[in-house]
């Protein structure tokens, strides 16, 4: 025994170097220049069209055209279908607005007024026309910009939006791209006050004296600092509405918004999107604000869209625990096959020998050596010819995932199983992207002898295999056997007991 502890002592130590070098491998950062292939430069185009309003016999109509900054959401490594940016760069909306007329009759601004102000009405304020109606508002051209040099763009549509978070996430009209490149995404609570980050976008103030009007990914502006507070924000375009954001003192100016805020691992805390003044201080007074990235990600999983979180368990630190994992299994094996090699007793019977464990069965063929009794850890040993004892029922109750991410895993059901995306409230937890899925969907409870399903108020509802919705918060009873859907047709479970 004192050899097998030393070959076990020996692999626990490669299993722990090589989980060290893959952590340490799992950590480098990356170069803003590789941030800044996640970038795209927006462009959008609107007409306003008055309600009321009248240029001679055609209603009084405003064309505007602006740009922003979006980033590529999705998978590391795979093509890009979605962008994310702020709701304000691709979502004008109808309202009351003025419109300034110059002497010559040129229209030379608009702006929208509050929602209390009467029209349509017309006055003169410091030699322009001003007239106030009621505008339609129009997106007549929507496009992801790859460059402008050599007119690489495609067109977006906006699939889901938060008017009062000011987020957006738009769909690329053609196929994928791999023109931008995904990065996963970082929750707040794995960011720090002084944590240093990068803004990345296209500013106006960047606009003027550039000769060469990329507009690609490399046109973009890179800013460096670091967080300098965490807060809850209140009133940016909705007065009520609060949601979480990082106030930063790396630059940011009209451009920038839509554009990800990074940390030097890569991964995407935030939105840019607002700089506050105090105008009484004059301009220097003023911060800046990156909109946190779990606003972002109600609109994603509304939608469907694929995204990844930046987590611990790394890619890198998962093939080390892999690795260890083999490693540590080995050791085991080893170890077991040494402690029977010491109670082996001759036998006569040359038959063969069958592992089963809950997963099927292995046939290992024909052995000169049998085991007696059972085998530890791997299974009961059975010997052809003898008779062996049935299994009885056990009485234990579980679940047994049937189809999608939980397929072929196995829940024991002690006294409940709630199941859902939060891993404070659930002990059968999906991924937190997983769509379909609410945060506490449903629950499978020990009812007297028998199993009881109930839906957890959730968004997508639980159905019984026959397509049945079972209403909110009312237990049905599951025979052994009985499957039911989560949310998705494709998440399956079964009850066993």
């Amino acid at each position: 025994m004192k050899k097998v502890s030393k070959v076990f002592t020996l692999v626990l130590a490669l299993a722990m170097i090589l989980s060290l070098v893959s952590i340490t491998a799992s950590a480098k950062n990356i170069s803003p220049s590789e941030m800044q292939k996640s970038v795209v430069y927006i462009y959008t185009a609107v007409k306003f069209e008055a309600k009321n309003a009248t240029i001679g016999s055609k209603p009084l109509s405003v064309e505007q055209s602006g740009w922003g900054t979006g980033f590529a959401i999705g998978k590391p490594g795979q093509p890009v279908q979605y962008i994310a940016t702020c709701d304000h760069v691709v979502g004008e909306k109808d309202g009351i607005y003025t419109v300034y007329i110059d002497q010559n009759g040129n229209i030379v601004g608009l702006v929208e007024m509050d929602d209390g102000t009467s029209y349509p009405k017309s006055y003169e304020q410091d030699g322009y026309i001003c007239i106030i109606d009621y505008f339609e508002a129009k997106t007549t051209s929507l496009d992801a910009v790859f460059s402008g040099a050599s007119s690489d763009y495609v067109s977006l549509s906006v699939v889901g939006s938060s008017y009062e978070n000011d987020v957006a996430v738009c769909k690329i009209a053609s196929e994928p791209t791999n023109k931008i490149i995904a990065r996963p995404l970082k929750l707040k609570e794995k960011v720090s006050v002084g944590d240093s980050i990068y803004a990345i976008g296209y500013p106006y103030h960047t606009e003027f004296a550039n000769t060469e009007g990329r507009y690609d990914y490399s046109d973009s502006t890179v800013t460096k600092g670091v967080i300098s507070k965490i807060q809850l924000t209140e009133g940016h375009r909705a007065a009520k509405q609060q949601f979480y954001t990082y106030v930063i003192d790396a630059n940011i100016a009209n451009g920038n918004s839509g554009g990800p805020l990074f940390t030097e691992d890569g991964s995407i805390i935030g939105v840019n999107a607002f700089v506050a003044k105090d105008k009484s201080r004059g301009d220097d007074a003023s911060a800046n604000y990156s909109i946190a990235i779990e606003s972002l990600i109600k609109v994603l999983d509304s939608v469907g869209a694929p995204y990844v979180l930046d987590n611990d368990l790394s890619i890198g630190l998962i093939i080390a625990i892999i690795a260890a994992a083999i490693v540590l299994i080995a050791a085991v094996v080893i170890l077991l096959a040494v402690r029977n090699k010491q109670n082996l007793k001759p036998a006569t019977d040359t038959g063969s020998m069958q592992v089963s464990d809950m997963g099927g069965s292995v046939n290992n063929g024909s052995m000169t050596n049998g085991f007696t009794g059972v085998t530890e850890g791997l299974g009961n040993v059975s010997y052809p010819g003898v008779p062996q004892p049935q299994p009885q029922p056990s009485g234990k109750k579980y679940l047994l995932g049937i189809s999608g991410p939980m397929q072929g895993k196995k829940f024991s059901i002690d006294e409940i199983a709630v199941i859902g995306r939060d891993p404070s409230r659930c002990n059968v937890v999906f991924p937190t992207n997983q769509a379909g899925v609410s945060g506490r969907h449903c629950e499978v409870a020990v009812t007297g002898n028998t199993l009881s399903l109930k839906d957890l108020n959730s968004s997508y509802g639980t159905f019984l295999k026959d397509g049945t919705r079972i209403a909110p918060n009312v237990p049905v009873v599951l025979k052994s056997g009985d499957q039911f859907i989560v949310g998705d047709k494709e998440i399956v479970f079964e009850v066993r007991y």
